[in-house]
């Protein structure tokens, strides 16, 4: 699991089993990250505030954003950020390549 930091800015990964439940992963990352407080969402923004949103989240690598209370915007705007870059990805590689002159 690959965890954005919301609030410093900064990422992190855990190795997360599959039948972790929602209080267990949040008790990991507050050992792991040392904050109490905080929301966890996924990289679209959505609150994950119930083991199976946590649970339709598992695959081999995904993202959680780590949140304070208020800066819900601020993770808002990192999706979005998110969704962009993915949409521009997926275009560049549905184009057909150029060839050189």
């Amino acid at each position: 699991c690959t965890c954005y930091n919301a609030e410093t800015k900064t990422s992190g990964y855990l190795l997360v089993e599959k039948n972790v439940n929602l209080q267990q992963f949040h008790e990991h990352i507050s050992q792991s990250f040392g904050n109490v407080n905080f929301t966890l969402f996924d990289r679209n923004g959505a609150p994950i505030d119930t083991d199976e949103k946590l649970k339709a989240l598992y695959s081999d690598n995904f993202q959680v954003i780590i949140a304070s209370p208020k800066s819900e915007c601020e993770v808002e705007e990192k999706a979005f950020e998110n969704v962009q870059s993915e949409e521009v990805s997926e275009s560049n590689m549905n184009e057909p390549s150029q060839p050189e002159s």
